[in-house]
């Protein structure tokens, strides 16, 4: 213990300028990046020290969570523009530095998982906490067909072949194996249509005689349109591959295609009759969002279901679930809106689910 008459605080700025003050308290404007070290001393003895970084630009920091893994080790996240990367350690939490004011797309990417990429806005030397990601564990389906189908020359309308798909779950990734001969793919182009039609040019007229288009796209083939314009939208339906001869004088063939694309993991384990076995409340996704995000929940039995949306200082926004609802698997859309159908503003929200005589609560974040 010692006599606040004779403590002080007193600071050391970047540029070795000290800094006291008789009392407890020391108010301090820096103006320029760097550390600063405090002390505090009583009777001329320093008792504790402290140092601090200084942060003149802008910084985002969050957690990033790995389904179903107590580690959380291994998760690149990165602010585009600029490429500025971290890496998270075991309990997940990341923190980028150095950003200026502007709008940044966010990822947090590692092998075997997925999330949604995120924009963040900031202000000049803003710094944003509670940038989470949920990270899903990915599967892969592989699909191919050979149609050894001969590419006719100079023929606008060319030919397709198609690969059906019987599982319907959403694309969070997705990769195309072509193995197709021709004597001059300079005359071709390439096309992939998905199940919702959406269609992608993959090879557009490039090339020459002394090229295949063996490999896959976009690892070592280059796709004229991305790919990513298939993320999203369910796997499940007719996926049509049209190659077209846009001049005279050669011939090819379309030998084998496949398709490889990534889906989350089921969010709960069911027994044989399909039903949940434990009541669930599974997240949401994605998170963070804009506007919209899915909440996911099982119910193992049928009973009466409270579903209802919190802002940080506990007053409801929203009640997206007031009924009985059968026992399963269950998704319900918030699309980021009050009771009275006005969007609400940016930050954290908790949704809270009341069903069988438990009470549970996730947290998501809305990002404008």
């Amino acid at each position: 213990t010692t006599d606040s008459e004779f403590t002080e605080v007193v600071a050391v700025m970047p540029d070795g300028t000290v800094l006291d003050e008789d009392s407890m308290s020391l108010e301090i404007t820096p103006s320029s990046g760097g550390f600063i070290t405090a002390f505090i001393r009583a009777s001329g003895a320093n008792m504790y020290s402290e140092t601090f970084e200084i942060l003149t630009d802008g910084s985002i920091r969050g957690v990033a969570n790995l389904q179903g893994s107590g580690d959380n080790s291994g998760v690149v996240i990165t602010a585009s523009p600029g490429g500025t990367t971290v890496t998270t350690g075991t309990d997940g939490s990341y923190h980028l530095l150095g950003l200026g004011s502007g709008t940044y797309t966010l990822t947090a990417t590692k092998s075997g998982y997925a999330a949604p990429e995120t924009q963040i806005t900031l202000g000049d030397g803003e710094h944003l906490a509670g940038v989470d990601f949920d990270l899903a564990i990915v599967y892969v389906l592989d699909v191919c067909d050979s149609p050894n189908l001969a590419i006719p020359d100079n023929n606008s309308t060319g030919v397709s072949t198609i690969i059906k798909v019987d599982l319907d779950r959403e694309i969070t990734s997705i990769k195309m194996d072509l193995d197709l001969t021709h004597t001059y793919i300079g005359d071709l182009e390439v096309k992939l249509t998905s199940p919702q039609g959406t269609t992608i040019m993959l090879h557009d007229r490039s090339g020459g005689s002394s090229d295949d288009i063996v490999g896959t796209y976009p690892d070592d083939l280059t796709p004229a349109e991305s790919l990513d314009a298939f993320l999203g939208q369910s796997m499940l339906g007719n996926w049509t591959l049209t190659v077209s001869d846009h001049a005279g004088y050669d011939t090819g063939t379309i030998n084998e295609w496949c398709l490889h694309m990534g889906y989350p993991e089921e969010l709960s384990p069911v027994e044989d009759s399909g039903l949940p076995t434990v009541l669930a409340l599974n997240g949401n996704y994605p998170n963070p969002f804009n506007p919209l995000t899915k909440i996911s929940f099982d119910l193992p039995r049928s009973t009466k279901v409270a579903l209802e949306v919190f802002d940080v200082r506990g007053r409801k926004v929203q009640t997206l679930v007031a009924e009985n609802m059968n026992a399963g698997q269950h998704v319900v859309v918030w699309n980021g809106t009050d009771g009275s159908g006005r969007q609400v503003s940016s930050g954290t929200y908790f949704y809270r689910l009341q069903a069988d005589g438990a009470t549970m609560t996730h947290k998501m974040l809305l990002l404008k």
